[in-house]
């Protein structure tokens, strides 16, 4: 699940600097996902190696690839 995590959070942060250009005062939400994302990667491969089902992975890493697409294509 945090394999895209820095490329989303590139795109978050440019986005969030975007929106300060605009004098936009309320980035929080952005900031939250900029990274860094050390912290969470540890954690997620902690919690992934409880696991084996890799056609479970697989279907997670799809649906959040969708959500990130979705998400970004709704901007447009």
């Amino acid at each position: 699940m945090v394999v895209n995590l820095p490329v989303w959070g590139e795109n978050v942060k440019r986005l969030g600097n975007f929106a300060k250009s605009l004098n936009i005062k309320s980035v929080k939400l952005f900031e939250l996902f900029s990274g860094p994302f050390e912290a969470l990667e540890r954690e997620a491969e902690r919690i992934a190696d409880r696991y084996r089902n890799l056609e479970r992975y697989r279907f997670v890493a799809r649906t959040i690839q969708q959500y990130e697409l979705d998400f970004w294509d709704g901007l447009l």
